[in-house]
C-alpha cells in the first residue's frame, strides 16, 4: 500500500479521531460556513507573488494573520512559525541566550560577568527540540526535575525546583540564561507559572512557557495558562488542540526586548519557501476564535464535563490532578485488566484513535474540532469493553508499568560532560560508562532518557533495549541495537 492509497482507506473508515491535529477533520469548517475554503487549497499553493506578501518581511495579508493571533493572545508580538512548536522552541532559546549574552556584555560589571558559563534551566522532561535548541545556543544545560504523581504519571515543576537551579548556578559562579517549562506537559499537568516567573526574573532571567500542548489554554481554562504576560515567549501549537493545520504554531512574546532578537531567530530558522496552504488554516483558525471561539469552547467544556460524569456512572478511572488541563482524557482499565495499550487498540478495533498509552492509561487528546457525537462512540466503545471484561477487580500489580519506570529513569540524575566532536556507534549492552553523543529518545513521548553529553548506565540503557525489542521507537538506537558514544581517547 502506498502513501495515497493509506489515506484514502483510512479516509474511507471513518473514524473518531481524539488524536493530533485539533481540528479532527473538516467538519469544524463545514459547520461554520467555511467549507468552500478546503476546496482550493490547490491553487492556493502559491509563492510570493504580486500582492501575497512575505513571511520573511511581512507587511500585508501575512501581517495581518500575525496582528490577529497578536489580538488573541494579548502580547506585544506574535511570530508565524510553519516548523511547528519545534522551530518556535529552538528560536526562542537562541533568542534569550542571545540577548543575555548582550546584556552581560553591556553591563556595568561586564568584567565578571561576561565570563560566567551560562547555562539554559529545561524541564528534564522536555521535548527533544529543547535539547536541540540549547545545542544550537552554544549554552550548557541544568535540569529542572518534575514531580512524579502517584499514578506514576510526570507531574509539575515545583517554583522550588526552579528556585534551586538558580541557587546551585549562583553557587558555583555560573548564570542562567534563560528557563524553559511545559505547560501543560504531554499529560496536561500544569505548573505555576506565575510564581516561577516571579522567581525566573528575580535572577534577572528569561521564561520560556512550551505551551505546544495548551494553545486552547488561555480561552478554556486560563487558571492553569498563569497568565501568558507572567513569562516572556510563550510558544503555542495551534494545530495540536485549535484547528490550524500540523506544522503550524504561534510564538507570542510578551518581553517587548525580546522582539527584534525573537524575529531575527524565526527567520533564522523559517524556510524560505513557506507554505501558504498552512498560512491559510492558521488565518482559518483565527477566523473561527474570534467569530466562535466564546461557543465552541463552552461546548467544548460540557462536553468533557458530561464525558467525565459518564465515566464515573460507568464505573472506569480516569487520572485526576489539581493542574490537570481536562481536554486531556486519560482514562485507566486496569481493574479491567487492560493495560494503556491494550485500551488503545481495544478503542482502535472499535473506531476511535486515541493519542497514546502510557503505562495504564489510554490518552483521548480532545481538540476544538470534536463534536458531541465523537464523546458519545467513546463512551459506547468504553462501555461495550467493560462488558467484554466482566467485574471490576483490583489488581494493584498493573498499577507500575514500564513507563513509570520510565519516568523515573529520566529523572535519574547523571554525570554530564560535553561530548566532544568524535563519536562511535558502538551496541548498547556494552555502553555503560560511555558518553551518549546522540540523545537516546523512547518515542513517544519524544522526552530523552538519556541526552546527548550525558554518561549512559546500565539500568537506563537495558531499559530502551527492551522498549526497542517490543517494536517501539527509539531515537538514536540502530535496529541493530547500536549507540552513538563519544570516541574515547588512545
Amino acid at each position: 500500500m502506498n502513501y495515497t492509497e493509506f489515506i484514502e482507506n483510512h479516509i474511507s473508515k471513518g473514524m473518531v479521531s481524539f488524536h493530533m491535529p485539533g481540528h479532527k477533520g473538516r467538519r469544524i469548517f463545514d459547520v461554520h460556513g467555511m467549507g468552500d475554503l478546503l476546496n482550493d487549497f490547490v491553487e492556493g499553493d502559491i509563492t510570493e507573488i504580486p500582492g501575497s506578501d512575505n513571511l520573511s518581511q511581512p507587511q500585508g495579508i501575512i501581517r495581518n494573520v500575525m496582528d490577529r493571533y497578536k489580538a488573541l493572545y494579548e502580547s506585544e508580538e506574535s511570530f508565524i512559525s510553519l516548523g511547528g512548536s519545534t522551530l518556535g522552541l529552538m528560536a526562542a532559546i537562541l533568542c534569550a541566550s542571545e540577548y543575555s549574552d548582550a546584556r552581560a556584555n553591556s553591563n556595568a560589571r561586564q568584567a565578571s560577568e561576561s565570563c560566567r558559563e551560562s547555562f539554559v534551566a529545561i524541564a528534564r522532561n522536555s521535548h527533544k527540540s529543547i535539547f536541540n535548541g540549547v545545542t544550537l545556543s552554544g549554552s550548557e544545560q541544568s535540569y529542572l526535575y518534575p514531580e512524579i504523581h502517584e499514578s506514576g504519571l510526570v507531574g509539575e515543576i515545583k517554583p522550588e525546583e526552579v528556585q534551586r537551579v538558580f541557587t546551585e548556578a549562583e553557587s558555583n559562579g555560573a548564570a542562567i540564561s534563560a528557563v524553559v517549562i511545559p505547560n501543560p506537559n504531554y499529560y496536561g499537568v500544569c505548573s505555576d507559572i506565575e510564581e516561577i516567573a516571579k522567581i525566573v526574573h528575580a535572577h534577572d532571567s528569561i521564561l520560556i512557557v512550551d505551551q505546544a500542548h495548551g494553545a486552547h489554554l488561555r480561552f478554556m481554562y486560563p487558571e492553569l495558562s498563569g497568565d501568558n504576560k507572567n513569562a516572556d515567549i510563550v510558544i503555542e501549537s495551534t494545530h495540536k488542540t485549535l484547528a490550524s493545520f500540523t506544522q503550524t504554531a504561534i510564538a507570542n512574546v510578551y518581553n517587548k526586548n525580546l522582539v527584534s532578537t525573537m524575529e531575527e531567530k524565526v527567520k533564522l530558522l523559517q524556510s524560505t519557501s513557506p507554505s501558504y496552504i498552512l498560512m491559510k488554516s492558521l488565518d482559518m483558525n483565527a477566523e473561527l476564535m474570534e467569530k466562535y471561539g466564546k461557543e465552541l469552547f463552552e461546548s467544548w467544556k460540557l462536553n468533557l464535563e458530561n464525558t467525565y460524569k459518564a465515566l464515573r456512572e460507568l464505573d472506569i478511572d480516569f487520572f485526576t490532578h489539581p493542574a490537570h488541563d481536562m481536554s486531556k482524557i486519560l482514562i485507566d482499565m486496569s481493574d479491567y485488566g487492560l493495560g494503556g495499550e491494550q485500551l488503545s487498540r481495544e478503542l482502535f478495533e472499535r473506531g476511535v484513535i486515541t493519542e497514546l498509552d502510557s503505562g495504564r492509561f489510554s490518552m483521548c487528546m480532545t481538540g476544538i474540532g470534536n463534536g458531541k457525537p465523537d464523546y458519545e462512540r467513546l463512551l459506547i466503545a468504553l462501555e461495550d469493553i467493560k462488558k467484554s471484561r466482566g467485574e471490576k477487580a483490583s489488581s494493584q500489580g498493573q498499577k507500575q508499568s514500564i513507563v513509570s519506570e520510565l519516568f523515573s529513569l529520566m529523572n535519574k540524575p547523571r554525570d554530564r560532560v560535553k561530548t566532544g566532536d568524535s563519536w562511535e556507534l558502538i551496541s548498547a549492552s556494552e555502553a555503560e560508562g560511555r558518553v551518549c553523543a546522540e540523545s537516546i529518545i523512547p518515542y513517544p513521548p519524544g522526552i530523552p532518557l538519556i541526552a546527548t553529553g550525558e554518561v549512559m548506565d546500565k539500568e537506563s540503557l537495558e531499559w530502551a533495549i527492551a522498549f526497542r525489542k517490543g517494536g517501539e521507537k527509539v531515537f538514536g538506537m540502530t535496529e541493530d541495537f547500536l549507540v552513538k558514544a563519544r570516541k574515547e581517547k588512545a
